[in-house]
């Protein structure tokens, strides 16, 4: 069993994209099985391997959300991202700006699929490991 104030704790760590490999162990070995980040409303929800499920809000809200995806420009802001040179909040506002609404966080198949409107896949990638 996992809690919101211990995922909180771990987030606080993270500092840019570069911290996410880590965040990833410590909360997979909290029993959590995946993460969805959604971008609308600041809403995350934390799945575990019995079941449970903790949603709380957290981070930006009402992000702007292209409706033209831009799969090219998104993988230029992960990257960056992913080298540390912007932080959560940042990588939000752009990743929103090339029409990701959501992301889901699969720790069993160690992958981050972004999706943009009506389901669509802007990019889906692996997660590294620490």
């Amino acid at each position: 069993m996992f809690t919101k104030e211990q995922i909180e704790i771990a987030h606080n760590k993270v500092k840019s994209g570069a911290d996410f490999p880590k965040y990833v162990n410590e909360i997979k070995n909290m029993g959590v099985k995946s993460h969805e980040v959604v971008l609308l409303d600041g809403t995350w929800i934390f799945k575990g391997s019995d079941g449970q499920v903790v949603r709380f809000k957290r981070g930006l809200e009402n992000v702007h959300v292209s409706t033209q995806p831009s799969p090219e420009k998104f993988k230029e802001i992960l990257s960056m991202h992913q080298r540390g040179e912007t932080d959560y909040p940042t990588f939000c506002i752009q990743a929103g700006e090339t029409g990701v609404e959501r992301w889901i966080s699969d720790f069993e198949h160690m992958t981050v699929t972004y999706l943009g409107s009506n389901e669509s896949v802007i990019d889906v990638e692996p997660i590294p490991s620490v």
